[in-house]
This record gives C-alpha cells, structure tokens and sequence, in this order.
C-alpha cells in the first residue's frame, strides 16, 4: 500500500513512464491478485477494448469528422507528394549533370541555407 502523500507507482524505472496512467491503487490491486483473477482480468480488459473499437466503429459523428478531415487535407496532401516527385526529378537531372548529392534531405538543407551549388 503506498503511502500517504506519496503517489504509488506501478514499476520501477524506464517503465514507470508506460504505466504511469494506470495509478498505484489499480496496479496494486493487480499486484495482489492470484495467476487466475489475473487471466480474469486481461479478459475483463480484452472485452473493453472490443467494446469502445466497435463503438468507435459505429460512431456517424466521429466517421463524419474523419471525412471532413481527410477532405479537407487532401490539398495538402496532394501539393507535398507533387512538391515531393517535382524535388525528385531535379535531384535526378542534377544528378545526371554530374552534381553529387548524398540525399535528397541534405540537398534540401543545403538549398534551405543558401547553398545554391547543392
């Protein structure tokens, strides 16, 4: 049991981060259950899971926003993917010129400070 004005953790170290959300009550209780409830438990959570995907599934307000998103982002997306075959093809006719280029992004950040020989 954790102590007063302390807040309990679930593990120790590079984890404690992952299972921070979970409390120090929840993951006592864990603790503290035998192999049996534990494998209760996970279905208890499996079955969750399911539950909020297919609601989420069958979410119309939620299906809506995600077309109004992916309407409104496909400007955006097509112009970076043109912009992006537009970079590739004068990477390429450099390149056919004799001008090396290591990669595209270091050309880009040489072109971003100025460098204009690439």
């Amino acid at each position: 049991m954790a102590k007063r004005g302390r807040k309990a953790k679930c593990a120790d170290g590079k984890k404690q981060e992952r299972f921070e959300s979970l409390g120090g009550e929840w993951c006592d209780a864990i603790k503290g259950k035998d192999t049996e409830d534990l494998k209760k438990e996970a279905g208890k959570v499996a079955m969750a899971i399911l539950a909020l995907k297919l609601a989420q599934k069958a979410d119309q307000d939620l299906a809506n926003l995600k077309e109004q998103v992916q309407v409104a982002n496909a400007v955006y997306k097509d112009g970076i993917k043109q912009n992006d075959i537009k970079i590739e093809y004068i990477v390429e006719q450099l390149h056919h010129r004799g001008v090396e280029i290591p990669s595209i992004d270091d050309f880009l950040r040489n072109v971003a400070d100025g460098d204009t020989n690439g």
